[in-house]
C-alpha cells in the first residue's frame, strides 16, 4: 500500500512540476504487487509522458521512461537498480548542428602573425 502511495505521489508531484500544454492532461495507471515483494506498475499521460517499472523489493529493479523534450523529440530512458546502484541506460546523443549564432573572427591586427 505504502508503494502504491508513493507512486501516486511522484505522478502527481511531475504533473505539477511543469505546466501542460493542454487544459488538463488525462492518463492511465497500472499498478500491481505481489505477496512476495514482486511488483510493476506503468503509466502514460496525454501529454507523451509514459513509464514502467518492475522489480522485488530490496533486489533489483528495472524500468525506463519517456517524454517529449521541449523541441517536440521523443526522449527515452531506462535503467536498472540492483546490488550494483542506480545504472541508467543513456542514449548516444546525435550529431547537431554547430550553432547558428555570430561568433566575430579573431584578426591579426596589432599581434606578430606570420613570419617574423
Amino acid at each position: 500500500m505504502f508503494r502504491l502511495l508513493l507512486i501516486v505521489s511522484a505522478l502527481i508531484a511531475c504533473a505539477y512540476a511543469r505546466p501542460l500544454d493542454e487544459a488538463r492532461a488525462t492518463g492511465d495507471v497500472t499498478s500491481n504487487i505481489d505477496p512476495d515483494g514482486s511488483y510493476s506498475y506503468s503509466y502514460r499521460t496525454s501529454n507523451g509522458i509514459s513509464g514502467q517499472e518492475e522489480g522485488v523489493g530490496g533486489q533489483r529493479v528495472t524500468g525506463s521512461y519517456s517524454y517529449n523534450s521541449p523541441e517536440g523529440k521523443l526522449i527515452k530512458n531506462s535503467y536498472i537498480a540492483d546490488e550494483n546502484g542506480y545504472q541508467p541506460s543513456v542514449p548516444t546523443r546525435q550529431p547537431t548542428r554547430p550553432p547558428t549564432t555570430w561568433i566575430p573572427s579573431i584578426s591579426c591586427r596589432g599581434l606578430k602573425c606570420g613570419a617574423g
